[in-house]
């Protein structure tokens, strides 16, 4: 795979072997950094910490904004909303649209918040007042893509070790290794589902342990 070069704060997948291969040296590092990637996607589904945010210059009475995260990224969900610094609540369904005298497209009812239509566009509601660089500002949780060569940085300093367990558990269990080892294979298992369960529970209590959201940078 061709990666190219690295994005600011971002790792690659070489900078996790290391945590693989000093249990397993003889693994090639290509097979270690496919189950590096499959776990890094399951930790990030399961437990919806690795976020990314997107800002967007808005214009005056629109409402729909295209969603262009980095292609490292696909969006899970969306967490929270910002229009010119406040916070918008989140819409059920798209708000209907009606005509106002001038034949003009308008939106019934008096409606404040956004909606999501998944994956690719955020509306907000009302529509601007006046266009304004920088505006509208969602964060997204994100799951790396299945072809994705880097990762957050912050999210490797958090959770290397518990990528590497996810993925040792998988290579253990290879019965055409000479690794292989069902025993170990749990061993790593278990270290793995525990740190995901860790992970999810300080997301229920609203992530109040400060570096548990891995932000990425914001684009534009």
């Amino acid at each position: 795979m061709s990666c190219g070069k690295r994005p600011s704060g971002m790792v690659g997948w070489e900078d996790f072997l290391v945590y693989v291969k000093g249990v397993l040296p003889k693994v090639p590092d290509e097979m270690a950094g496919h189950f590096l990637r499959t776990t890094a996607i399951e930790l990030a589904q399961d437990t919806l910490q690795l976020e990314a945010s997107q800002t967007w210059d808005v214009q005056k009475d629109v409402h729909d904004y295209a969603v262009a995260l980095p292609d490292a990224y696909r969006p899970a969900m969306i967490k929270r909303v910002w229009l010119d610094g406040v916070l918008l609540q989140a819409l059920d369904v798209l708000p209907e649209v009606s005509t106002d005298e001038r034949g003009h497209p308008c939106y019934r009812g008096c409606v404040y918040g956004y909606y999501y239509d998944a994956p690719d566009t955020v509306y907000v509601f009302p529509g601007p007042c006046e266009d304004k660089a920088g505006a509208l500002v969602a964060d997204f949780a994100v799951i790396p893509s299945r072809n994705t060569c880097f990762i957050d940085q912050r999210f490797f300093d958090e959770y290397a070790q518990a990528i590497a367990d996810g993925a040792l558990a998988h290579l253990y269990k290879i019965k055409s290794s000479d690794w292989f080892d069902l025993t170990l294979a749990g061993v790593h298992f278990k270290a793995f589902v525990a740190a995901k369960h860790r992970a999810k529970a300080r997301r229920i209590r609203h992530n109040s342990t400060a570096p548990l959201v891995m932000k990425t940078r914001r684009f534009i």
